[in-house]
């Protein structure tokens, strides 16, 4: 993993694919895409009537979206969920409207697009045979409405560097907790890919309250009982943008690969959250660089 700076940028195309079905609410959608090439985004282009969504009427009716690769779960969140981390690493200049464009972005949001970071693109073939494609499908759930969105537009985008299998790449996992208290609460098995290299962050969406963080690894302090609003210090420095309803823990704001969390030889680990309102039930957004399928 080099770092990027100095690089030459990579040039990526963009291809329509065609249109989703629009699923009725509460309803689930397939589109799987046939392609062999290095994939850095799927963006989808949704409009109600011929009119661009809002961010307010996609988050509303677009619910989860999953991508898979081989089978394998890759991606997964909500419309909401998408649309606040692309405002999380790119309102640093200017804040952004979304109207109708919900990007699935691959590669990291944090590197530049060089020739050092094109291996983060996820490769279409096959491990095991690389005269065969991998299987690449993407999952819409929508809620549970009302539905008024009627139309979804499918982009592709790729690198034209030669096809190639699935190397480093980052995937993004919920893992699903409870915490019924205004308290101190330790979590000791966030779940990770068998896979999983580095983490890149954590994005906690919840409704409660963190006041303090702590988190240990290895026995080793990564974050020591820290102010939240000093955590958040760092991320403003780093360009970031804190979301409403999120806490982040990054540990990708020196934009560089080296820089990230290695969990490549993982004993234990802490997370400790100190709440001031009780989260109840809430996810945790693991944000991981794995290798391979």
């Amino acid at each position: 993993m080099q770092q990027a700076v100095g690089h030459i940028p990579l040039l990526t195309r963009k291809i329509r694919l065609g249109d989703w079905q629009i699923p009725v609410a509460s309803g689930r959608v397939t589109f799987p895409i046939d392609t062999a090439k290095n994939v850095h985004a799927v963006n989808m282009f949704w409009t109600i009537a011929g009119v661009a969504a809002t961010e307010a009427e996609m988050a509303a009716q677009i619910g989860m979206i999953r991508v898979y690769v081989g089978g394998k779960r890759m991606w997964e969140m909500t419309a909401a969920q998408i649309l606040a981390l692309h405002h999380y690493y790119h309102d640093k200049d200017t804040a952004i409207v979304f109207a109708g464009q919900l990007p699935i972005k691959l590669t990291p949001a944090m590197l530049p697009l060089t020739d050092a970071t094109k291996g983060y693109a996820y490769g279409m073939l096959s491990d095991r045979d690389k005269s065969k494609r991998n299987t690449f499908v993407i999952e819409v759930n929508m809620t549970a409405g009302p539905i008024t969105v009627d139309a979804c537009e499918m982009e592709l985008e790729y690198d034209d560097e030669p096809a190639d299998t699935i190397k480093y790449h980052v995937r993004w996992i919920p893992y699903g907790t409870t915490w019924p208290a205004a308290s101190r609460q330790t979590l000791d098995q966030i779940a990770h890919e068998s896979n999983a290299l580095a983490v890149l962050g954590y994005h906690i969406v919840t409704a409660g309250t963190v006041t303090r963080v702590e988190h240990v690894v290895n026995d080793a302090d990564v974050i020591s009982d820290r102010p939240l609003g000093l955590n958040n210090m760092d991320l403003l420095t780093a360009g970031r943008s804190p979301q409403a309803g999120f806490v982040h823990l990054d540990y990708a704001t020196k934009n560089d690969p080296k820089a990230f969390l290695d969990i490549s030889r993982l004993v234990n680990e802490y997370l400790r959250l100190t709440w001031s309102v009780a989260p109840n039930g809430y996810t945790i957004l693991v944000q991981q660089l794995c290798v391979n399928l």
